[in-house]
Protein backbone atom coordinates (compact mmCIF):
# COMPACT_ATOMS: atom_id res chain seq x y z
CA UNK A 1 0.00 0.00 0.00
CA UNK A 2 1.44 3.35 -1.07
CA UNK A 3 0.53 6.50 0.83
CA UNK A 4 1.49 10.14 0.33
CA UNK A 5 1.03 12.50 3.27
CA UNK A 6 0.60 16.19 2.51
CA UNK A 7 1.09 19.15 4.83
CA UNK A 8 0.69 22.84 4.06
CA UNK A 9 1.41 26.16 5.71
CA UNK A 10 -0.87 29.13 5.08
CA UNK A 11 -1.04 32.80 6.02
CA UNK A 12 -4.53 32.27 7.38
CA UNK A 13 -7.82 30.49 6.82
CA UNK A 14 -9.77 33.01 4.74
CA UNK A 15 -8.87 33.17 1.02
CA UNK A 16 -11.29 36.06 0.56
CA UNK A 17 -9.10 38.28 2.76
CA UNK A 18 -5.95 37.38 0.87
CA UNK A 19 -4.71 34.33 2.78
CA UNK A 20 -2.67 31.95 0.63
CA UNK A 21 -0.74 28.68 0.80
CA UNK A 22 2.95 29.50 1.27
CA UNK A 23 4.55 26.09 1.87
CA UNK A 24 3.89 22.48 0.85
CA UNK A 25 5.50 19.32 2.19
CA UNK A 26 4.94 15.66 1.26
CA UNK A 27 6.37 12.32 2.35
CA UNK A 28 5.84 8.88 0.81
CA UNK A 29 5.25 5.67 2.76
CA UNK A 30 4.90 2.13 1.46
CA UNK A 31 3.35 -0.38 3.83
CA UNK A 32 3.63 2.25 6.59
CA UNK A 33 7.41 2.60 6.15
CA UNK A 34 9.17 5.72 4.95
CA UNK A 35 10.68 5.37 1.50
CA UNK A 36 12.88 8.46 1.79
CA UNK A 37 11.09 10.24 -1.06
CA UNK A 38 9.95 13.67 0.02
CA UNK A 39 8.82 16.97 -1.45
CA UNK A 40 9.22 20.37 0.13
CA UNK A 41 8.74 23.72 -1.58
CA UNK A 42 7.79 27.33 -0.91
CA UNK A 43 5.27 29.21 -3.00
CA UNK A 44 6.44 32.67 -4.04
CA UNK A 45 9.24 32.84 -1.43
CA UNK A 46 10.42 36.22 -2.74
CA UNK A 47 7.16 38.01 -1.96
CA UNK A 48 7.34 41.21 0.04
CA UNK A 49 7.29 40.93 3.84
CA UNK A 50 4.16 42.38 5.46
CA UNK A 51 4.52 45.95 6.66
CA UNK A 52 3.53 44.91 10.18
CA UNK A 53 6.59 42.66 10.53
CA UNK A 54 9.03 45.31 9.33
CA UNK A 55 7.31 47.98 11.40
CA UNK A 56 7.46 45.92 14.58
CA UNK A 57 11.18 45.30 14.02
CA UNK A 58 11.78 49.05 13.74
CA UNK A 59 9.74 49.81 16.88
CA UNK A 60 11.46 47.07 18.92
CA UNK A 61 14.90 48.25 17.79
CA UNK A 62 14.15 51.85 18.78
CA UNK A 63 12.82 50.79 22.19
CA UNK A 64 15.86 48.58 22.76
CA UNK A 65 18.28 51.41 21.90
CA UNK A 66 16.42 53.95 24.05
CA UNK A 67 16.25 51.57 27.02
CA UNK A 68 19.99 50.85 26.78
CA UNK A 69 20.75 54.57 26.38
CA UNK A 70 18.81 55.52 29.50
CA UNK A 71 20.31 52.76 31.65
CA UNK A 72 23.89 53.43 30.54
CA UNK A 73 23.35 57.11 31.39
CA UNK A 74 21.78 56.45 34.78
CA UNK A 75 24.11 53.74 36.12
CA UNK A 76 27.81 52.95 35.86
CA UNK A 77 29.26 49.86 34.25
CA UNK A 78 30.25 48.51 37.67
CA UNK A 79 26.60 48.58 38.72
CA UNK A 80 25.92 46.07 35.97
CA UNK A 81 29.11 44.00 36.30
CA UNK A 82 29.36 43.58 40.08
CA UNK A 83 26.71 45.27 42.22
CA UNK A 84 23.52 44.58 40.29
CA UNK A 85 24.59 41.39 38.51
CA UNK A 86 21.59 39.51 37.09
CA UNK A 87 19.17 42.05 38.64
CA UNK A 88 21.08 45.08 37.40
CA UNK A 89 18.03 46.88 35.98
CA UNK A 90 16.13 46.70 39.26
CA UNK A 91 19.30 47.65 41.14
CA UNK A 92 19.84 50.75 38.99
CA UNK A 93 16.25 51.89 39.49
CA UNK A 94 16.42 51.37 43.26
CA UNK A 95 19.79 53.14 43.61
CA UNK A 96 19.37 56.11 41.31
CA UNK A 97 15.61 56.70 41.08
CA UNK A 98 14.48 57.65 44.56
CA UNK A 99 10.85 56.86 45.27
CA UNK A 100 10.54 54.35 42.43
CA UNK A 101 11.09 51.14 44.37
CA UNK A 102 7.70 49.99 43.11
CA UNK A 103 8.98 50.30 39.55
CA UNK A 104 11.97 48.09 40.36
CA UNK A 105 9.63 45.39 41.65
CA UNK A 106 7.41 45.76 38.59
CA UNK A 107 10.44 45.43 36.29
CA UNK A 108 11.57 42.31 38.16
CA UNK A 109 8.15 40.69 37.75
CA UNK A 110 8.12 41.64 34.05
CA UNK A 111 11.59 40.18 33.50
CA UNK A 112 10.64 36.93 35.24
CA UNK A 113 7.46 36.70 33.16
CA UNK A 114 9.45 37.40 29.99
CA UNK A 115 12.11 34.80 30.77
CA UNK A 116 9.49 32.21 31.73
CA UNK A 117 7.50 32.71 28.53
CA UNK A 118 10.62 32.61 26.36
CA UNK A 119 11.90 29.42 28.02
CA UNK A 120 8.48 27.77 27.68
CA UNK A 121 8.16 28.73 24.00
CA UNK A 122 11.70 27.53 23.24
CA UNK A 123 11.14 24.19 24.99
CA UNK A 124 7.83 23.67 23.20
CA UNK A 125 9.24 24.81 19.87
CA UNK A 126 12.41 22.71 20.03
CA UNK A 127 10.47 19.54 20.87
CA UNK A 128 8.20 20.16 17.85
CA UNK A 129 11.23 20.74 15.62
CA UNK A 130 12.66 17.37 16.66
CA UNK A 131 9.22 15.82 16.18
CA UNK A 132 9.08 17.06 12.59
CA UNK A 133 12.68 16.02 11.91
CA UNK A 134 11.91 12.56 13.26
CA UNK A 135 8.89 12.21 10.98
CA UNK A 136 11.17 13.14 8.07
CA UNK A 137 13.63 10.45 9.12
CA UNK A 138 16.40 12.88 10.10
CA UNK A 139 16.56 11.80 13.77
CA UNK A 140 15.53 8.54 15.51
CA UNK A 141 11.81 7.66 15.82
CA UNK A 142 11.79 8.20 19.60
CA UNK A 143 11.45 11.94 18.93
CA UNK A 144 8.16 11.42 17.09
CA UNK A 145 6.50 9.25 19.74
CA UNK A 146 3.12 10.78 20.65
CA UNK A 147 1.37 10.51 24.00
CA UNK A 148 -1.71 8.28 23.57
CA UNK A 149 -3.97 10.65 25.50
CA UNK A 150 -2.63 14.19 25.09
CA UNK A 151 -1.29 13.71 21.54
CA UNK A 152 1.92 15.60 22.33
CA UNK A 153 5.45 14.54 21.28
CA UNK A 154 6.29 13.07 24.66
CA UNK A 155 9.59 11.57 23.52
CA UNK A 156 10.94 14.87 22.21
CA UNK A 157 9.64 16.79 25.24
CA UNK A 158 11.36 14.45 27.72
CA UNK A 159 14.66 14.37 25.84
CA UNK A 160 14.79 18.14 25.37
CA UNK A 161 13.85 18.70 29.02
CA UNK A 162 16.55 16.32 30.28
CA UNK A 163 19.14 17.90 28.01
CA UNK A 164 18.26 21.40 29.24
CA UNK A 165 18.44 20.18 32.85
CA UNK A 166 21.88 18.66 32.24
CA UNK A 167 23.10 21.87 30.57
CA UNK A 168 21.83 23.99 33.48
CA UNK A 169 23.54 21.77 36.06
CA UNK A 170 26.75 21.80 34.03
CA UNK A 171 26.70 25.60 33.78
CA UNK A 172 26.08 26.05 37.53
CA UNK A 173 28.95 23.80 38.59
CA UNK A 174 31.58 25.99 40.24
CA UNK A 175 29.96 29.28 39.18
CA UNK A 176 27.39 31.80 40.30
CA UNK A 177 23.97 32.39 38.80
CA UNK A 178 25.11 35.34 36.64
CA UNK A 179 28.08 33.41 35.28
CA UNK A 180 25.90 30.36 34.61
CA UNK A 181 23.40 32.48 32.67
CA UNK A 182 26.18 34.12 30.67
CA UNK A 183 27.72 30.74 29.89
CA UNK A 184 24.49 29.24 28.54
CA UNK A 185 23.61 32.43 26.70
CA UNK A 186 27.02 32.60 24.99
CA UNK A 187 26.98 28.89 24.15
CA UNK A 188 23.52 29.03 22.56
CA UNK A 189 24.46 32.19 20.68
CA UNK A 190 27.53 30.48 19.22
CA UNK A 191 25.41 27.52 18.10
CA UNK A 192 23.12 29.95 16.28
CA UNK A 193 26.13 31.78 14.85
CA UNK A 194 27.56 28.57 13.40
CA UNK A 195 24.36 28.12 11.42
CA UNK A 196 24.61 31.66 10.09
CA UNK A 197 28.26 31.14 9.16
CA UNK A 198 27.20 28.28 6.90
CA UNK A 199 24.34 30.32 5.48
CA UNK A 200 26.59 33.29 4.64
CA UNK A 201 29.21 30.98 3.17
CA UNK A 202 26.80 29.42 0.65
CA UNK A 203 26.67 32.44 -1.71
CA UNK A 204 30.48 32.62 -1.62
CA UNK A 205 31.64 29.02 -2.01
CA UNK A 206 28.44 27.12 -2.81
CA UNK A 207 28.08 25.19 -6.04
CA UNK A 208 25.80 26.24 -8.86
CA UNK A 209 25.08 29.64 -10.33
CA UNK A 210 26.81 32.51 -8.55
CA UNK A 211 24.50 35.13 -7.03
CA UNK A 212 24.77 38.85 -7.93
CA UNK A 213 27.69 40.87 -6.59
CA UNK A 214 25.54 42.74 -4.07
CA UNK A 215 24.47 39.43 -2.52
CA UNK A 216 28.06 38.23 -2.26
CA UNK A 217 29.14 41.52 -0.67
CA UNK A 218 26.33 41.23 1.86
CA UNK A 219 27.40 37.63 2.53
CA UNK A 220 31.00 38.73 3.14
CA UNK A 221 29.81 41.38 5.60
CA UNK A 222 27.53 38.92 7.40
CA UNK A 223 30.22 36.25 7.49
CA UNK A 224 32.80 38.63 8.96
CA UNK A 225 30.50 40.04 11.64
CA UNK A 226 29.19 36.60 12.61
CA UNK A 227 32.74 35.24 12.84
CA UNK A 228 33.75 38.17 15.05
CA UNK A 229 30.69 37.60 17.24
CA UNK A 230 31.52 33.89 17.55
CA UNK A 231 35.10 34.57 18.67
CA UNK A 232 34.13 37.26 21.17
CA UNK A 233 31.36 35.10 22.66
CA UNK A 234 33.96 32.61 23.89
CA UNK A 235 35.27 35.19 26.37
CA UNK A 236 33.34 36.46 29.43
CA UNK A 237 32.03 40.03 29.53
CA UNK A 238 31.39 39.85 33.29
CA UNK A 239 33.57 39.14 36.31
CA UNK A 240 33.96 35.36 36.63
CA UNK A 241 35.92 33.13 38.98
CA UNK A 242 38.13 31.74 36.21
CA UNK A 243 38.07 33.21 32.70
CA UNK A 244 39.90 30.22 31.21
CA UNK A 245 37.44 27.78 32.76
CA UNK A 246 34.54 29.90 31.49
CA UNK A 247 35.87 29.77 27.92
CA UNK A 248 36.50 26.04 28.24
CA UNK A 249 32.93 25.48 29.40
CA UNK A 250 31.54 27.51 26.51
CA UNK A 251 33.62 25.54 24.02
CA UNK A 252 32.67 22.26 25.67
CA UNK A 253 28.95 22.99 25.53
CA UNK A 254 29.14 24.00 21.86
CA UNK A 255 31.13 20.89 20.95
CA UNK A 256 28.83 18.55 22.90
CA UNK A 257 25.67 20.06 21.40
CA UNK A 258 26.94 19.79 17.83
CA UNK A 259 28.32 16.29 18.44
CA UNK A 260 24.97 15.16 19.83
CA UNK A 261 23.21 16.67 16.81
CA UNK A 262 25.59 14.92 14.40
CA UNK A 263 25.08 11.56 16.14
CA UNK A 264 21.30 11.95 16.06
CA UNK A 265 21.38 12.85 12.37
CA UNK A 266 23.63 9.91 11.48
CA UNK A 267 21.47 7.57 13.52
CA UNK A 268 18.31 8.80 11.80
CA UNK A 269 19.98 8.57 8.39
CA UNK A 270 21.04 4.97 8.99
CA UNK A 271 17.53 4.00 10.10
CA UNK A 272 16.03 5.74 7.07
CA UNK A 273 18.38 3.92 4.72
CA UNK A 274 17.52 0.56 6.31
CA UNK A 275 13.80 1.31 5.96
CA UNK A 276 14.29 2.23 2.31
CA UNK A 277 16.26 -0.96 1.67
CA UNK A 278 13.52 -3.06 3.31
CA UNK A 279 10.86 -1.43 1.14
CA UNK A 280 12.93 -2.06 -1.99
CA UNK A 281 13.25 -5.75 -1.12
Amino acid sequence: MRQVFLDTETTGLNPASGDRIVEIGCIEMVHRKLTGRTLHCYLNPERDMPFGILGSLVVCTILYVLFSHVLSGVATVEDFRTAGKEASVAFAITKYMTGYAWLAKLVTVAILAGFSSVILVLLLGQSRVFFTMSRDGLVPPVFSEVHPRYKTPVGAVLIVGLFVLFAALFANSGSGSQEAYQLLNNSSAICYALTYLVMFAIPLIGSGEKPPLRIRLAAVSGLGMTLLFTVLSVFPIIDVNDAVLFSAKVGGVVILVNAAGALLFLRGKAMRERAGAAVAV
